[in-house]
């Protein structure tokens, strides 16, 4: 495998990097079990709404070190920046100013059981904790890897949320970790 290196973003993905973010994204939230599929607008807008949180989101990417490859996304901000924070504080206790919130993880298929998922995640932990949270929290599909890895990473799952996309509902569940 090549060497791998981190690059962090504090706001704007340009050029390559944006396209490649946009592929990415699409590859692995194409799978199972969430089987969505984003036209390029709506690409742009999950791009632009990382982008336009008004505290500034942390956007991580993977890369390779020899060809600039994006591999990984990692995408965390405060609680009450991210745009359902009202439908999550249901199931979340505490101010949501001081909540950092993963909105978003994803990793190559490709890449996948390297441990770069724990990776970008121990990124996000580090970063939440710099910026001064106390809390982390985020939601993923039960039935997904990235579930089984929130919670070796000591996230807790404390509810659960029902979502519909493409007509289909199923669940999330919401998960958080006191840091």
């Amino acid at each position: 495998m090549k060497r791998i290196k981190a690059l962090h973003f504090t706001r704007n993905v340009h050029g390559s990097f944006r396209t490649q973010l946009s592929d990415l994204y699409r590859s692995v939230f194409a799978l199972p079990p969430w089987n969505e599929i984003f036209s390029d607008v709506e690409m742009e807008s999950v791009i632009g709404t990382w982008e336009s949180a008004p505290n500034e989101s942390d956007i991580h990417l993977l890369t390779h070190e020899e060809d600039d490859k994006v591999i990984g996304f990692g995408v965390g901000t405060r609680l009450d920046d991210y745009h359902d924070s009202k439908e999550v504080l249901i199931h979340i206790q505490g101010d949501p100013k001081i909540i950092y919130w993963i909105t978003e993880l994803g990793v190559d298929p490709n890449y996948q059981t390297y441990g770069l998922g724990r990776l970008l995640l121990r990124t996000l932990v580090d970063r939440s904790t710099e910026r001064g949270f106390n809390t982390i929290a985020t939601r993923t599909r039960p039935d997904s890897k990235a579930f089984t890895l929130f919670q070796k990473m000591g996230f807790v799952e404390v509810g659960r949320d029902e979502f519909t996309t493409g007509g289909v509902s199923s669940m999330r569940a919401i998960l958080m970790k006191t840091l």
